[in-house]
């Protein structure tokens, strides 16, 4: 199948074949190809239905094109006093167009190509062309295509299709290619889907020998396929519907009544979940997948990770593109951003723009226009010359705007339960212009975050809506409240606790600006941020990327000690599955393995420890992120590929095919080394505490949910699901609690090496971690040391307490709080061994009256040193 496009050419042109039309048109296309500019890229137009891509044509020979969806169909053209039967090579459908009314088209049927093999599309097609009567060179408008030229279709269309062998080959083939999903449907599907709705009486009389879909009929459309409309049903649409219909069994004469948001749910299918038992309070900080598999939900469990590893790829993908052509304009981008921006909104200006800037103005129209594709915005919804609209946080608001509710209010008020991704600049705009930024790359990276979330999360929010009714319908409140949260959090809005704790903010910033020594110092800018989006989310965040930067940045020591997060990988599946995993890494089998794991590319694509996000991120030095955190990403790295192919190995080993070892492979490095994607933490950590407490509480959340695994010995899921698809029983040895005793093994091996040397190796075993969620919950949380520390030098500050004044100070001061710069003080002062660096050791100190280091016996904090008895 290829790409056809409609376009209205002038009346007088139109006379005899149009073989002389053909070769005008080869001969444009190869010399534009062949670098010479004959068109204006400013009045560039989009063709009509599925496609290869937009001829470049001369507006002034041809005529202006039709706008998408506004070409007649084919009962709509004029008719002549000799009407030509017509039928449509593609769809079979049968009409009849005049010739007055075939000679108002010109099909283009031509792929583009590289310059030889295009212009020998272009002649073939024009030889094609010849001598073949005006009126069968018609067009029929089916739905969303353009159907080719009857005559000439079967001659044409191969050689048009054809691929070249050009440099541009990898842009055209992407571009051209035409999934079957965007194939209008056929008459023959439509005729399918009409008698099973006939059947299952789904349409009603509305006249003589005339029927009408019920609503339960358009409700089944939209579930299942998402359109509201059968002309914009795809080939693959029509398949889904029939299989619905044929599914649907009705009992008795009335029409059946289906609710919008209701799955087809039978008893059959109920009693086939295996459904565990219901979410509880507990449940809200375990990891999403877990909790869905638990409610015996795989099939959304499994796209949480897939669909967000592929947003995440195409986001990426898309900022390297961005970053490239910003560089183009060097370092006035600013200001040459800006003219792009104005002539984005105003085409008038484009004579204004340099050859860099014209580049970047047709990269971004095409952008936003591809979107609104994507997006399926009708055209009569679309601006007309359109550019996403920021602003910056810091412009100054008007007395109007101090008296609108706060931004995630009105999110939260705009949807009790959403079913869709929130696209806020796909609302009016009310022409807001202080504090507007001029920047199309930010305008872009905003539109483009927000799309995607719509293009990937759209599906599992129409997964999680039918089953949030299946649940409620079955009184099981708690799991369809969590289903609910869920679809709040992936939709974009505030929790209910997020509102709560930013109305808190907003109350403490209201009553400090109106404190006179404070007002001009801050006051303002601290009530006015209080009221622009998640205030609370956003400081947490702050300090989560402060914690990790201090904590983890430029220390080996940390990087060594997540090297050891393996020996929970030998625990799981054994050692030899390990040492075989550690081998595939250097062989052509492992390397294409890796590829294709979705845990190493999160991994990649975003964070390897929890708490942090692009929002934060986005706020602090890329380069300082990438440098400090270099090693634990290596590290890291190391874990989740070793993790990934000793699962793999022990897979194919047990007889498995490549895909179900590849799943095999990621769920032992999910469950060794952990999630740490947004869809995959828990709803707790979507809240403002969440957040503050995740980079505390993760890491131990996880190794204690790894622990219950092995404890009550829980078979893999993967094995499970192989079974269930298959039918093949998976002969596995039985673990039953094996790798809880091959880790308390590695445990007590930990806590002998620790007894009988300096080394403190139980810090390598994870084991600590458990201890220091004990002091958390006991209430010394680091967490607050940085906040309280700003608190004690503000309020030392203005009430002119020196001693407050100074204790803030000192939780603040850098030699305090970032780990590297006390370990390197320590080490000068002859407090630490200059291995400290590399190595957990127990902590030295020096002995003034021996002259001699020794170490300080027990497992005390670093502060708490055991002083030596004075000599009497």
């Amino acid at each position: 199948m290829v790409r056809q496009f409609v376009w209205q050419p002038k009346a007088d042109r139109l006379q005899g074949d149009l073989s002389e039309e053909w070769e005008n048109l080869s001969r444009f296309r190869a010399q534009s190809l062949a670098g010479q500019d004959l068109w204006n890229p400013f009045e560039q137009w989009e063709g009509l239905g599925v496609g290869i891509s937009s001829i470049i044509h001369d507006p002034k020979r041809f005529g202006a094109p039709y706008a998408p969806g506004e070409a007649p169909a084919y009962e709509d053209l004029p008719e002549a006093s000799i009407g030509l039967p017509f039928k449509s090579p593609f769809t079979g459908e049968q009409a009849r167009l005049g010739t007055k009314g075939a000679a108002e088209f010109i099909p283009d049927v031509v792929a583009l190509a590289g310059a030889p093999s295009g212009v020998s599309a272009f002649r073939a097609l024009g030889k094609a062309a010849k001598g073949v009567p005006l009126a069968e060179q018609a067009i029929l408008r089916t739905g969303q295509a353009a159907i080719a030229p009857l005559a000439a279709a079967e001659r044409v269309i191969p050689l048009a299709a054809r691929a070249a062998a050009s440099p541009i080959r990898a842009l055209v083939e992407r571009r051209l290619q035409l999934p079957e999903k965007t194939v209008t449907a056929s008459i023959e599907q439509w005729g399918q889907y009409m008698s099973l709705a006939r059947k299952k009486n789904l349409l009603v009389k509305s006249g003589p020998r005339k029927r009408q879909p019920t609503k339960s009929f358009r409700n089944l459309m939209e579930l299942y396929t998402g359109k509201t409309s059968r002309k914009d049903l795809t080939r693959a649409d029509a398949d889904r519907l029939i299989e619905a219909f044929g599914q649907l069994e009705v009992v008795g004469t009335k029409p059946p009544k289906i609710p919008k948001v209701t799955a087809l749910m039978s008893k059959e299918f109920w009693d086939n979940i295996p459904y565990l038992k219901d979410v509880g309070f507990v449940d809200y900080v375990r990891q999403r997948p877990q909790i869905l598999r638990m409610l015996g939900i795989d099939d959304v469990a499994d796209d949480l990770l897939k669909e967000e590893v592929a947003l995440m790829t195409e986001k990426q993908a898309f900022l390297e593109e961005l970053s490239i052509l910003k560089q183009s304009l060097g370092r006035n981008s600013a200001t040459r951003g800006a003219r792009v921006f104005d002539a984005l909104e105003n085409p008038l200006e484009t004579h204004l723009l340099d050859p860099d800037e014209q580049k970047i103005f047709i990269f971004a129209r095409r952008f936003f226009d591809q979107w609104a594709d994507a997006l399926k915005i009708p055209a009569k919804d679309r601006r007309k010359n359109y550019i996403t609209h920021i602003f910056d946080r810091q412009f100054a608001l008007d007395d109007a705007q101090k008296k609108t509710l706060p931004l995630d209010v009105l999110k939260a008020l705009e949807f009790n339960y959403p079913k869709k991704t929130y696209m806020p600049f796909l609302k009016e705009r009310f022409g807001a212009s202080i504090g507007l930024k001029k920047d199309p790359f930010a305008a872009m990276q905003v539109y483009e975050s927000y799309a995607l979330k719509n293009k990937y999360y759209q599906p599992l929010l129409q997964k999680i809506s039918a089953y949030v009714s299946m649940f409620e319908a079955r009184g099981k409140m708690t799991s369809a409240n969590y289903l609910k949260d869920m679809a709040r959090r992936i939709s974009g809005r505030p929790t209910k606790e997020d509102l709560l704790i930013n109305e808190s903010i907003g109350t403490f910033a209201r009553t400090m600006a109106k404190i006179p020594g404070f007002r001009d110092k801050g006051g303002l800018r601290l009530e006015e941020l209080a009221k622009r989006g998640n205030i609370g989310a956003l400081v947490a965040h702050n300090l989560a990327s402060i914690y990790y930067m201090s904590w983890l940045g430029f220390r080996p020591v940390s990087a060594i000690r997540n090297l050891s997060q393996q020996l929970l990988t030998a625990a799981d599946i054994g050692f030899a599955s390990l040492g075989k995993g550690i081998g595939l890494r250097f062989t052509a089998e492992g390397k294409s393995a890796l590829k294709e794991s979705l845990v190493l590319q999160s991994r990649k694509l975003g964070q390897p420890v929890a708490g942090l996000e692009d929002e934060v991120l986005s706020r602090m030095p890329q380069r300082l992120q990438r440098t400090a955190l270099a090693m634990f990403k290596f590290a890291d790295k190391q874990n989740v590929s070793d993790a990934f192919l000793a699962g793999y190995s022990r897979a194919k080993t047990l007889g498995l095919p490549r895909e179900w070892a590849i799943r095999y492979g990621d769920e032992v490095a999910m469950n060794t080394q952990y999630l740490y994607t947004k869809m995959s933490r828990s709803l707790f950590e979507d809240t403002t505490a969440g957040r503050l407490l995740s980079p505390f509480t993760s890491w131990t959340r996880n190794f204690i949910e790894l622990l219950a695994k092995w404890g009550q010995g829980r078979q893999s899921i993967v094995l499970q699901q192989y079974a269930k698809a298959t039918g093949k029983q998976v002969v596995a040895p039985k673990r039953d609690m094996k790798s809880l005793y091959t880790y308390m093994a590695i445990l007590t091996g930990a806590y002998v090496t620790e007894g009988a040397t300096a080394l403190r190796a139980v810090e390598y075993t994870g084991w600590t971690s458990i201890s220091g969620l004990g002091r958390i919950l006991g209430g010394d949380l680091p967490a607050l040391q940085l906040p309280a520390g700003i608190f004690n030098i503000v309020g030392g500050a203005m009430t002119g307490d020196e001693r407050q004044l100074k204790e803030g100070w000192n939780d603040i001061r850098p030699d305090k709080f970032i780990q590297i710069i006390k370990q390197l003080e320590d080490i000068a002062e002859g407090k630490a061994d200059i291995l400290s660096l590399f190595m957990y050791l127990e902590r030295q100190e020096m002995n003034q009256e021996e002259g001699r280091i020794r170490p300080t016996p027990g497992r005390e904090r670093p502060e708490r040193t055991r002083e030596r008895p004075k000599r009497r």
